[in-house]
């Protein structure tokens, strides 16, 4: 049973963080603290149908939704700012050695490891949440 849940929990957080989130929202959540409110406010969805699934009371679910959304807004927040941070150094600092182009962030690989570790953390906090409020 507990397999389903974390199939389950993945599924929908995938659906809510990723399919359900438009570009200019990706892209603007860490820098304009309105479009941060709004991806939260997918997150607290997607979370409260996920502690539905876990069995959460109503009011528990609730609570549990508005933590977790806090915390994916925190984290969306900060992550992608250091990142930028970075991305902006490197891209100051380009050269003809530089494995790193300036004019393409697909091709740097810390953009990718970015994105798994704000996935993991994401998923990690989802979990400890619904083990604490289900």
């Amino acid at each position: 049973m507990i397999v389903w849940l974390y199939i389950i929990g993945a599924a929908i957080h995938f659906i809510f963080d990723w399919f359900l989130q438009p570009r200019d929202m990706a892209e603007n959540k860490s820098k304009d603290f309105n479009v941060l409110v709004q991806h939260g406010q997918y997150q607290f969805v997607g979370a409260l149908i996920f502690f539905g699934f876990c069995g959460a009371r109503m009011f528990t679910g609730l609570i549990g939704a508005l933590v977790y959304a806090g915390i994916h807004m925190f984290q969306d927040w900060n992550i992608w700012r250091k990142y930028a941070s970075y991305r902006a150094n490197k891209v100051a600092s380009y050269t003809l050695t530089t494995p790193v182009a300036p004019d393409n962030v697909y091709k740097d690989p810390w953009f990718w490891n970015t994105i798994a570790v704000d996935q993991f953390l994401h998923l990690t906090i989802l979990f400890l949440i619904a083990a604490m409020f289900a």
